[in-house]
């Protein structure tokens, strides 16, 4: 509330600097009457008078500029509202265009009933106009989009008739055209209307297609509306051809052509929901690696026995774990089992396939096998026996907590010199960029370290060597030519995690090999050998070796006999050789290919003999 003195000042700031325009001697006018003697000592609300004759002012100004102007464009300057309650019997279909292209970008918004109101004005020229604003837009964002299509669907969506909704033609025209540039923002009330109308399956298929082109400009809660309120209400109604499957030769192109991009956020239970004719195990090239995973580990009905299902999956990943995305997979599958029960059986078929992978997949894959089967491990049941053999956990945020390797990391990618190489510890390597360390590096690095008398863990050691994995092996046969052998308390550690990471991946064919075995054993594992823990010697017993092979195992042990104190000789004897003999086979105790009794007993026992106690050997 402003007194008259106010006024008069206000009256003069506006005379001494606004125009002599046609809005200005409006507004002048206005001013003036404020300082009339009628209302001197009068209380007014200058701000409501000046708001009522400002939009008289600005009303008569938006008409006076349409009345005049020629151009195709139309100011931004006015607002929605001021143009929804002109009278617009001139505006052209590049009239509204321009109206567009100012109002519907940014956070704007309007309501729904100006929009309403502005283009049913405007219903002459409303499709020229979106004809034309979908050719020359990239899709637009924003709130006042989203009520914008909502308008459009009630005023032309709505009115499409039975045929039309059915003619794929004239669905075509109007998603793939018309309202292309706004679907990126359908909201909730317009995708459900959508689902309602008695589509044909080829408009559905149409308008999915087009939803799929705009998948990436669309946030994920606009992506998961279309799945709910579209998608899903649309596939799972009564009718004749319920899901759309008809035309359809394979659950590939079924998929594609129901769900296309959207596909990857239904679930595999959803699916199979929407189709039970669907068949994951022939359509894995168009599943998330989530959906894999379900397929996996949930219990889906009409579908193969597990022992299928994961094989299936893993020839299929094997083939190319990087496209087809196996890092993502084990991902899920690990989450999946914390969550879902899943029965001994299936992690023990999981197993052999991840141990199997490591084999035969590129050594960079070999880290990300490896936390999968320790998550799996983590998440079995008690009482499952997945592998005979310990796998201990690698993990590298727990391991390097606390770990400074910047120095060594500039080092490192500079060229780091041999002299330096044991200046730093195993965890700052391990915690470091490996990728340009070479094989005589490790074997300098190792010969320094393992001497030490280190406290490093086994999932040091086994991170450390499983970022170092392309150079391992070679490393190892450098290491076992020299002449000197190694000593030292984490020999035993080493040793574990080698078997871990190398015997365990063994085939079965390599196991069964003695080439292979010797080559091993002989070679790279040799100058471990004297260090070896019960564990590793218990988990050897439990492989599937040929006798050849054993029995090359046993020589190598042999060899390293007088290296081993007596505790050590007598767990290869415990762990090793009484175990593996004793096992019920087609050849127990390795007795066919032996000549004569001394001959067996060298062969399998060789010098552990004179520890075999009388009646046990």
């Amino acid at each position: 509330v402003i007194n008259h003195g106010d006024y008069f000042n206000t009256n003069k700031i506006i005379k001494n600097n606004i125009s002599t325009d046609y809005f200005s001697m409006r507004f002048l006018t206005f001013v003036d009457r404020l300082l009339a003697d009628e209302y001197e000592g009068k209380a007014v609300s200058l701000f409501l008078l000046l708001y009522l004759s400002l939009t008289t002012v600005m009303n008569d100004s938006l008409q006076s500029y349409l009345a005049t102007s020629n151009t195709a464009n139309v100011p931004c300057t006015f607002t929605l509202e001021e143009y929804a309650c002109a009278s617009l019997k001139d505006f052209t279909a590049e009239h509204l265009v321009s109206l567009l292209r100012c109002n519907l970008p940014g956070n704007s918004s309007h309501s729904k009933e100006t929009w309403k109101v502005l283009l049913t004005k405007l219903t002459s020229v409303l499709d020229q106009a979106l004809d034309m604003f979908s050719n020359m837009s990239k899709p637009v964002i924003g709130p006042a989009v989203s009520q914008a299509l909502d308008v459009i669907g009630e005023i032309r969506v709505n009115r499409l008739t039975e045929d039309q909704l059915r003619d794929s033609d004239v669905i075509r025209k109007w998603f793939s055209g018309r309202l292309r540039a706004f679907l990126s923002s359908a909201s909730g009330v317009f995708l459900h209307c959508l689902s309602t109308k008695n589509l044909s399956c080829d408009s559905y298929q149409q308008i999915l297609r087009e939803f799929s082109n705009q998948f990436d400009q669309m946030d994920q809660m606009r992506q998961e509306l279309l799945v709910k309120y579209f998608i899903q209400p649309f596939l799972t109604k009564n009718s004749s051809d319920s899901g759309c499957v008809s035309n359809s030769n394979n659950s590939v192109a079924w998929l594609q052509k129901n769900l296309g991009r959207f596909s990857v956020l239904v679930s595999l239970s959803d699916l199979l929901k929407l189709n039970t004719d669907f068949s994951p195990l022939s359509a894995l090239e168009v599943l998330s690696p989530k959906q894999t995973a379900e397929l996996v580990v949930l219990p889906l009905p009409g579908l193969p026995g597990k022992d299928v299902i994961i094989n299936t999956v893993f020839d299929f990943l094997s083939k190319s774990p990087k496209e087809r995305r196996l890092p993502e997979f084990l991902y899920h599958l690990s989450r999946l089992s914390v969550v879902t029960p899943v029965n001994c059986t299936v992690y023990q078929t999981i197993f052999v396939r991840l141990y199997q992978a490591m084999s035969a997949l590129p050594q960079e894959m070999e880290p990300i096998i490896w936390a999968s089967v320790y998550d799996l491990t983590e998440s079995a049941p008690m009482d499952c026996s997945l592998v005979p053999c310990p796998v201990s956990s690698h993990n590298a945020t727990r391991v390097c907590a606390g770990v400074d390797s910047s120095a060594l990391q500039q080092l490192l990618d500079s060229g780091i010199s041999p002299g330096r190489l044991c200046d730093y510890s195993i965890k700052q390597y391990t915690c470091s960029q490996l990728k340009d360390l070479k094989a005589e590096n490790l074997v300098t690095l190792l010969k320094c370290k393992l001497s030490e008398n280190n406290t490093d863990s086994k999932e040091t050691w086994k991170l450390f060597f499983t970022k170092s994995s392309a150079v391992l092996d070679q490393a190892l046969v450098l290491l076992s030519n020299q002449s000197e052998p190694v000593i030292g308390p984490a020999l035993s550690q080493v040793l574990d995690v080698i078997g871990e990471i190398r015997v365990n991946r063994l085939t079965e064919d390599q196991l069964r090999d003695s080439d292979v075995i010797r080559k091993l054993f002989s070679g790279r594992l040799r100058p471990f050998l004297p260090s070896a823990s019960g564990g590793f010697l218990h988990c050897l017993s439990t492989k599937n070796l040929s006798c050849d092979s054993y029995q090359a195992v046993v020589k190598e042990f042999g060899a390293q006999f007088d290296h081993m104190n007596l505790e050590q000789q007598q767990l290869v004897l415990k762990e090793l050789v009484v175990p593996f003999l004793s096992r019920p086979t087609s050849d127990s105790g390795c007795v066919s290919n032996s000549n004569s009794s001394v001959d067996w007993l060298q062969k399998n026992l060789g010098r552990s003999q004179f520890l075999c106690p009388s009646g046990t050997c």
